[in-house]
């Protein structure tokens, strides 16, 4: 299965790409969108044109060109995340979403991070951090931030703040020069989506926090007693090996010269091991706290109640109906004849044909477990839906109608049944062909949305406490970045 946005392979059921992580629950034009509300929140108004090219000279095309910035999303995707980190908690360790009294369009986690930020002044009493590179090689262990139990060096710094330049670039695409960014000149000369602060400077107190969000974690972690597993200790163990491979294979001497090309002189592989330490460690742990979140249903019920203004503004009540989740093979029919206008007329023999063939994966299924399972293990290899090939053919949180704008209204018709029960499985036909289906479950619309802003609410809690624990400070004096040029 591949994320819509970078292509990247992700694992199957994975709704948040490892890489890249976005939501995959999401269409990419919902990220324009986001794009262009951040734009008019910015004081500029954007007029998108549906059917027009939005294309700007400066955006995606150029970076999708830049020799730099390849090899950047390369290195970032090589040393960045296992496709099995693709966890809930590691979304949400950047973003809490939901739905609250308090919020427009829901919590905004900004919110959780306000009150640790540093003074405005205090960030942006350097107009440029910016600096030679042998002063960058010298000041590489400097420390910079700390808490109680860890501290950050100039050297790690730059790789948290180049992975925040990469991420920014890749989430914002064509609609950087929307957002107001060229990454062909200096980011310490550009203003920013934040008042009163430079891109570098917006990249710099980004990179900053997310250090101390990994960090607060992998401290809560070693004093829990909590290791790694092995699959993820064997990986960290060969990165060295790894890298240097790679930086190889790049045409590097070793990898300490590709990050320092990547990153700025005085980083090197010992501040890039620290990195990925710190990040897998709190990442993770992160994700078993979150995992073991578990609001009773009265939570849940009381949640909603409390919230039931905002939940009515999205038009979500008790009223509002069932979410799906089926899985499904989709066999097409094939032949058939074209009229002069090219529409397709399947005989049919045709359809007995695609019937049969279908019937015969049903009969196969029907003689072993008959679980979700072993329904599962048939669609690979069996299936004619491109979509949801790599995630064991499954559709999740659709409502009634959904459906039948892309099969028709039979298999609609079936899923939303209030009759239909788990691990009920059907032969359908739809205008593409026949299809299996397996009934994995339905759930009252009102009682999912509020499960997930509960949850959400929760895991917000998780960060703020963490931070609590764990406050930051930062010698902005000391901080010191050697020069990448991005274009």
């Amino acid at each position: 299965m591949k994320c819509k946005f970078c292509q990247a392979e992700m694992p199957e059921d994975a709704q948040f790409c490892p890489y890249c992580g976005k939501d995959n629950g999401q269409e990419p034009e919902a990220v324009a969108e986001q794009a262009e509300e951040a734009v008019q929140e910015n004081g500029e108004a954007v007029v998108l044109v549906e059917g027009e090219e939005t294309q700007e000279p400066g955006a995606l095309e150029e970076a999708a060109a830049s020799p730099q910035l390849k090899r950047m999303k390369r290195f970032a995707i090589l040393s960045g995340c296992l496709a099995v980190l693709a966890i809930l908690g590691t979304v949400l360790f950047f973003g809490i979403r939901g739905s609250g009294e308090d919020a427009d369009d829901g919590w905004d986690v900004a919110s959780w991070f306000a009150w640790m930020k540093p003074r405005q002044d205090s960030l942006t009493g350097n107009e440029s951090y910016t600096v030679s590179d042998s002063k960058a090689a010298r000041k590489r262990r400097d420390e910079v931030a700390s808490m109680a139990g860890a501290s950050l060096t100039n050297g790690q710094l730059q790789v948290y703040y180049w992975m925040q330049v990469i991420e920014f670039i890749q989430d914002y695409g064509y609609y950087l020069s929307y957002v107001g960014l060229d990454y062909t000149k200096p980011l310490d000369e550009q203003a920013s989506m934040e008042e009163g602060q430079t891109w570098q400077q917006y990249f710099l107190q980004a990179a900053l926090d997310m250090w101390h969000r990994n960090q607060a974690f992998a401290l809560m972690a070693q004093e829990a007693g909590y290791e790694l597993d092995q699959e993820y200790r064997d990986y960290l163990d060969n990165l060295q090996a790894n890298m240097d491979a790679a930086a190889k294979k790049e045409d590097f001497a070793d990898a300490d010269a590709m990050l320092q090309e990547e990153m700025g002189a005085g980083c090197t592989m010992e501040d890039y091991l620290a990195y990925m330490e710190v990040y897998y460690t709190g990442y993770l742990y992160f994700g078993e706290l979150y995992d073991a979140l578990d609001p009773s249903n009265a939570d849940i019920e009381k949640f909603f109640e409390e919230n039931k203004a905002s939940f009515a503004e999205q038009e979500i009540t008790k009223d509002s109906g069932k979410y799906y989740t089926i899985r499904h093979i989709q066999i097409n029919v094939e032949g058939g004849t074209k009229d002069e206008e090219g529409k397709v007329t399947y005989s049919d023999e045709d359809w007995k044909k695609c019937r049969d063939e279908a019937q015969k994966l049903m009969d196969q299924w029907l003689a072993g477990e008959k679980t979700e399972d072993s329904f599962t293990a048939l669609v690979k290899d069996n299936t004619d839906d491109t979509n949801t090939k790599d995630n064991g053919g499954k559709y999740a949180g659709f409502k009634k109608g959904d459906l039948t704008k892309v099969y028709g209204e039979d298999m609609d018709d079936w899923c939303a049944d209030a009759a239909r029960k788990s691990g009920d499985c059907q032969l359908i036909q739809s205008s593409k062909g026949y299809h299996l289906v397996f009934f994995v479950e339905s759930e009252d619309i009102w009682y999912a949305e509020a499960e997930a802003g509960l949850l959400d609410q929760l895991g917000g809690q998780l960060v703020q406490d963490a931070l609590e624990k764990y406050p930051m400070e930062v010698d902005y004096k000391k901080i010191v970045l050697g020069e990448v040029e991005l274009g």
